[in-house]
């Protein structure tokens, strides 16, 4: 590595914004990076001062790091994701001249140092990649091939980027080759699929999709969390949604869904176009799946298993797409889940007055502070709070 002061300037956490776009695009250039940074962050937990860290000899431990992948290369057999650990040797490290052993650490691929704020995609084989905001990259398969690319704030599978993956042939007769998207809290994110559907992400999402659609088959997908979806529209290939304990069934329609974990219920708004709903343990049945219409709203509740359906203004539940935030007689609780993933922050709530009241509001470029003070004049009931780093108390 030629320059090391990026690196020792993020361990020491004193990057400037610039410099950390730069050191983000470093990490994700390869695994030798990631582990490097992994060794060097291990040494700082275990006690060493920042100015000691600064001192360290990396091109040697560079030097060792990548000796040590090129044995395990050699070793193929035990890199089995999710089933076996990896052992690397101890890398030496000189200390003012001294030097010393950093000790064996064991750990799993997909444990390597990959940040909560950083937007991943889990490959088949269990590698992880980071996505850079600010650098364009093709996306290869485990042959070589490119099947997608992303730039800036959107990942595209329907690209057309070679002649084995191109627009003119979105349905492959192979196996189903899936990928995993992962969306933190504090951040959105647009993907387009190999059939041209538009997925926009909501924060804490992932989804589970194949790069390629299998032809005659359906086209499945797996979320958790919330989305928006611009279905293409093909009569012979169903467009699947599985979430959690229901499926939404689509040709070519615009619908959002949401389904968090922490929800006490999966709810579904059809925006255009028409959607089927149904147990995800039965087969699909026409006449005994739920039907929707524009502008209604299906709520799955996790616990009796009942579904119910209003009609709604769809605007209200998908105007995060447009980075707004809506509540719509929604309770105080539940707005807090939204706002933690919104804002990426811990929100612990001691008002119990607070607690089962009810807000209508809308907010688009407001900070969390002036969210809570905007709750606070609209309660008739002043809102204290306290913000300790990135946790919110609510007295």
């Amino acid at each position: 590595m030629k320059d090391i002061n990026i690196l020792l300037k993020k361990i020491k956490n004193t990057l400037t914004p610039k410099e950390d776009v730069l050191f983000d695009e470093w990490l994700q250039d390869s695994y030798e990076n990631r582990l490097l940074y992994k060794k060097l962050l291990q040494l700082k937990n275990e006690g060493q001062d920042a100015h000691i860290i600064s001192e360290l000899d990396v091109n040697a431990s560079w030097e060792s790091v990548q000796n040590e992948i090129l044995k395990q290369q050699k070793r193929k057999s035990i890199l089995l994701y999710g089933q076996k650990w990896v052992k690397y040797a101890a890398i030496f490290i000189t200390l003012f001249g001294t030097s010393i052993i950093l000790k064996t650490v064991f750990f799993t691929p997909e444990e390597l140092i990959i940040g909560e704020e950083a937007i991943t995609i889990q490959l088949e084989n269990g590698d992880i990649e980071i996505i850079s905001l600010s650098k364009k990259k093709l996306i290869k398969d485990n042959k070589g091939n490119t099947i997608g690319q992303h730039s800036g704030e959107m990942l595209d599978y329907n690209t057309k980027l070679t002649n084995q993956y191109s627009k003119t042939n979105d349905y492959s007769t192979g196996e189903l080759v899936y990928n995993t998207l992962n969306i933190p809290f504090g951040k959105t994110y647009k993907l387009t699929l190999s059939d041209g559907t538009i997925v926009h992400l909501n924060a804490g999402t992932s989804i589970k999709y194949p790069v390629k659609f299998i032809k005659g088959k359906d086209r499945r997908v797996f979320l958790n969390g919330e989305a928006f979806f611009d279905v293409a529209k093909d009569e012979k290939h169903p467009f699947i949604v599985n979430v959690n304990m229901i499926n939404i069934r689509a040709l070519g329609t615009q619908f959002n869904v949401s389904s968090y974990d922490e929800d006490l219920s999966i709810n579904t708004i059809l925006v255009s176009g028409s959607v089927s709903v149904y147990n995800n343990n039965k087969n699909y049945n026409p006449e005994k799946s739920l039907i929707l219409k524009p502008n209604q709203k299906a709520d799955w509740n996790k616990g009796n298993k009942e579904m119910s359906i209003e009609t709604v203004d769809p605007n209200i539940y998908i105007g995060w797409i447009d980075g707004r935030i809506r509540f719509y007689h929604m309770k105080f609780n539940d707005i807090i889940k939204k706002l933690e993933r919104n804002y990426n922050v811990s929100i612990i709530n001691k008002n119990k007055y607070l607690e089962e009241k009810t807000f209508t509001a809308s907010f688009d470029v407001e900070t969390i502070e002036q969210i809570l003070e905007s709750f606070s004049k609209n309660s008739n009931h002043t809102i204290k709070y306290r913000i300790e780093n990135n946790q919110i108390i609510i007295y």
